[in-house]
């Protein structure tokens, strides 16, 4: 039976973007009483993660695809980065900076033989 689910959504980086913005969340929810303006900045751009590469697996045009996939991948850097900067119980924010650098890289490898303009 076929699926009514897009078939972005059963790719690998769809669903580790989504489980990204997950960690992301969690990690937001951790600090958000001491630091809520920058547990706001890392939600807001970790919910546009999942939405960059879904733009980039579907996107028709070769230009089309590189500029979602660059937007991905800026996106998942300013995770990583906010994460970075984030102390939690735990290290789960460092867990979440070496997350999101690893979905940076597979992006990269996986959508710049696409046709990216960073391959």
């Amino acid at each position: 039976m076929p699926s009514d689910r897009p078939d972005y959504k059963h790719d690998p980086l769809w669903t580790e973007a989504m489980a990204l913005t997950r960690a992301a969340y969690d990690v937001a929810s951790e600090v958000a009483e001491r630091e809520p303006d920058e547990a706001l900045r890392l939600r807001k751009v970790a919910v546009t993660v999942p939405a960059r590469v879904a733009g980039a697996l579907v996107a028709d045009e070769p230009s089309s695809r590189a500029s979602e996939a660059e937007e991905a991948r800026l996106a998942i850097e300013e995770v990583a980065a906010r994460a970075e900067k984030l102390p939690t119980r735990g290290g789960t924010a460092r867990e979440l900076a070496r997350r999101a650098r690893r979905l940076e890289e597979s992006v990269v490898r996986t959508l710049g033989r696409r046709g990216s303009a960073f391959s």
